[in-house]
């Protein structure tokens, strides 16, 4: 079980991505766009069966060995409200030179019919938590500068701006 939070009245709790998450989680990703904002959601539009084979590989990438010089290790978690999904979050464990400029060390996104209720805030807040777990001692988040909501979220949990690249900000959250 992950980290659970008691916030106006509702357990929020973030947890890994398991192989028997069923139908409630597949639908929850169905409402967040294939590219929402930047975040990649492979299983949009796709098949129960395809979600299933996908839960299959998130475990696979979170294996530390997993990837190489340009593929990385992450790990992914569900955000759940009352046991409830309403979005989910990745860790990448390592970064390569691209994803310093374009994805970072992590990324999120809500479910749309849970937007603007604090969560992406919360998510963020408890994924910075499972990052400490992991080890690591400060992380990059990349942000399109178009994206004012997410920009919000992540100065809220102690992100500063420390680069541009593009259209992207990157910032940084030291976790020590």
């Amino acid at each position: 079980m992950g980290i659970v939070l008691k916030i106006d009245g509702q357990n929020l709790q973030i947890r890994r991505v398991r192989l028997n998450d069923g139908i409630s989680f597949y639908r929850m990703l169905q409402s967040i766009e294939s590219e929402d904002h930047r975040f990649s959601n492979p299983v949009r539009n796709h098949s129960y069966a395809d979600y299933q084979n996908w839960l299959q590989k998130c475990r696979l990438e979170s294996q530390p060995d997993f990837g190489n010089e340009v593929i990385v290790p992450q790990t992914t978690f569900w955000l759940l409200a009352d046991n409830h999904p309403v979005g989910i979050g990745r860790i990448r464990h390592r970064l390569t030179d691209r994803l310093k400029k374009d994805g970072g060390n992590i990324a999120y996104a809500i479910s749309m019919n849970e937007r603007e209720r604090g969560y992406g805030s919360k998510l963020l807040g408890l994924l910075l938590e499972e990052a400490v777990k992991m080890g690591l001692t400060s992380v990059l988040i990349t942000v399109h500068r178009d994206n004012i909501a997410s920009q919000k979220v992540v100065l809220k949990n102690g992100g500063r701006l420390v680069d541009q690249a593009g259209e992207m900000r990157i910032y940084q959250i030291d976790l020590g």
